[in-house]
């Protein structure tokens, strides 16, 4: 193992904002995929910022007015999550953004009566309509700094703003279903969560979907897929997928995930030997069927660019940390998947049998989505100066166009996280408005996702 490319990240925003898209009519707006007219959304203004959002227009991508609401901070790692809205649900991310105040304090900090840190957000609605019956998302494990484990937990987000939680890994300090030596001996780094210095874990993913009304959950230490219960029960719906990296629900009813890439162990310049697959999975647990594996390209990343991970008793190959491989649906019903590691998103048909590119990503992709009103939005992380000190842009909303990607919204307020934005980071092209950088650079192991509501609206973690 090449330690020295083991490194810590921490995502530290941890925001869940929103961000009301609205009517293509003008000059300045991004242009409509097709030409239907109307607005993706409308805005009220309000007193405070509220946003009352339209509805999604077939074909219109849609701005962002309103630049982006906080809903909750501080709360640690918050990566994945599952939106109950009524709609059709796909992947995508998280972020804080251009109307963000990080420095408000909206959660509540401290220590649960047992004297455990809190690392579960509080949230503050009061700039939305909720729009969503309610959201799950896995909080982090971490580490107190004298060693001892706090367990994940699952919380529960309602319209009404409250937020409980379940504990699904009361057995977390012996369980051994999620591997974390690798994580423990290498990827540890110290946080500030609500006023409590912890330990966090970089490069471990955790990701979840919501599926005809239950909850599943996924992680990259991991070769299972776990049903959650609201009674804190869970309970394995397959396993046989080592490195589980993003879940989705099909429309029709059964979940899509995404493994990682495998590479040889102690290979550092060597390509995959395995490339990424995509699994189809019933609701019944019956075997994952495997749908289709993407082709490894001659510019593939190799472990010398991103750390890898072997401690599993799953797969006797290396793993890489830090990636997630985003899926979502076309608007004809083929599969969309990110490959990072060749920077390219593919279209697969639902039997497999065809691959075919569909687009480059623009930077380093983590989740994409296909929303109601047709379009496909992606989210790319963050992006550097070739020192690492300097954010160009922000994490970034964009739409595909059927030609290539407009920008929606670059989210803003990463200066103050730049220091501890990630443990590692990949040089990437530099945009042509930043071309006299010389260099770039994009952090691994952003794991945002992003989602929608039923009226106009994304939601995204990062």
């Amino acid at each position: 193992m090449n330690t020295k490319r083991l490194l810590a990240v921490s995502c530290c925003l941890t925001a869940a904002v929103i961000t009301n898209l609205v009517a293509c009519s003008d000059d300045s707006s991004p242009n409509p995929v097709a030409s239907t007219g109307g607005s993706a959304g409308t805005s009220t203004g309000g007193a405070g910022g509220n946003i009352q959002a339209g509805s999604w227009k077939p074909g219109v991508v849609g701005k962002a007015d309103h630049g982006a609401i906080v809903l909750a901070k501080n709360a640690g790692q918050i990566q994945g999550f599952a939106m109950a809205n009524g709609l059709k649900i796909m992947d995508g991310e998280f972020d804080a953004g251009d109307d963000a105040d990080l420095d408000s304090d909206i959660l509540d900090g401290g220590s649960d009566e047992a004297g455990t840190p809190n690392t579960v957000p509080s949230v503050d609605l009061s700039g939305i309509t909720p729009d969503f019956t309610e959201i799950w998302f896995p909080v982090q494990p971490y580490k107190m700094l004298d060693g001892t484990k706090i367990a994940p937990l699952t919380a529960v987000l309602k319209p009404d703003g409250t937020v409980t939680t379940i504990q699904h890994f009361a057995d977390w300090e012996t369980q051994t279903d999620i591997v974390m030596a690798c994580f423990d001996d290498n990827m540890t780094f110290e946080v500030a969560l609500n006023g409590t210095q912890l330990k966090s874990y970089g490069g471990l993913s955790l990701d979840m979907a919501d599926c005809m009304g239950r909850h599943f959950l996924v992680s990259n230490a991991s070769d299972k897929v776990w049903e959650l219960f609201a009674d804190g029960t869970k309970s394995v719906l397959a396993d046989q997928l080592p490195g589980a990296s993003a879940i989705m629900c099909h429309p029709e009813g059964y979940l899509l995930i995404t493994t990682l890439p495998q590479f040889v162990i102690n290979a550092p310049n060597s390509h995959p030997v395995q490339g990424v697959r995509i699994h189809k999975l019933a609701l019944d647990g019956s075997v994952p069927t495997q749908l289709a594996e993407l082709p490894v390209t001659m510019d593939y990343i190799t472990p010398a660019n991103v750390p890898t991970c072997w401690k599993y008793p799953f797969t006797d190959k290396a793993l890489p940390a830090g990636l997630r491989l985003p899926i979502t649906l076309d608007s004809n019903g083929d599969i969309l998947v990110g490959d990072v590691g060749a920077r390219k998103i593919y279209r697969v048909t639902m039997d497999g049998l065809s691959i075919t590119p569909f687009a480059d990503m623009p930077m380093l992709t983590a989740s994409a989505i296909l929303a109601p009103n047709g379009i496909v939005y992606l989210v790319d992380a963050p992006l550097l100066d070739k020192t690492g000190k300097t954010v160009l842009s922000g994490t970034t909303i964009r739409a595909y166009t059927g030609t290539g990607w407009d920008d929606v919204i670059a989210l803003t307020g990463y200066e103050q996280y730049v220091n501890a934005m990630s443990w590692g980071k990949n040089g990437v092209p530099c945009p042509p408005q930043f071309a006299d950088a010389g260099a770039c650079l994009s952090p691994w192991g952003v794991f945002t996702k992003i989602s929608y509501g039923a009226t106009a609206i994304l939601y995204l973690v990062d």
